[in-house]
C-alpha cells in the first residue's frame, strides 16, 4: 500500500514486495509498463475520487520488455449521490 499520486519508484517497490516477485522474474515481462499503469491508477484515483468509488482490472496482461501492458478487463464503480450521504 501507498498513498497516491505514486512515483514510478513507488510501483516498482510495490511490485518487488510481491510475494510471488523472485519466481516472476523474468516471466513477468515489462515491469515498466506495468509500473506506469499503477501510476496512472493512483492519479486517476486522486481526480477523480469523488466520482469514482472502485477500480478492479483483472486480469492485466503484461507483455515482454518493451511491448507494454494492457487491462483485459476493467470494471469501475462510480459513487451513488446515496454514498455521499
Amino acid at each position: 500500500m501507498r498513498v497516491a499520486p505514486l512515483t514510478m519508484a513507488d510501483a516498482r517497490e510495490m511490485i518487488g514486495e510481491l510475494k510471488g516477485y523472485r519466481m516472476l522474474q523474468g516471466v513477468l515481462g515489462d515491469i515498466d509498463a506495468l509500473a506506469d499503469i499503477l501510476c496512472r491508477l493512483s492519479h486517476l484515483a486522486l481526480e477523480l475520487c469523488e466520482e469514482i468509488a472502485e477500480i478492479d482490472i483483472n486480469p492485466l496482461r503484461v507483455f515482454e520488455k518493451g511491448q507494454g501492458a494492457v487491462a483485459l478487463d476493467c470494471l469501475m464503480k462510480l459513487r451513488s449521490r446515496r454514498d455521499e450521504d
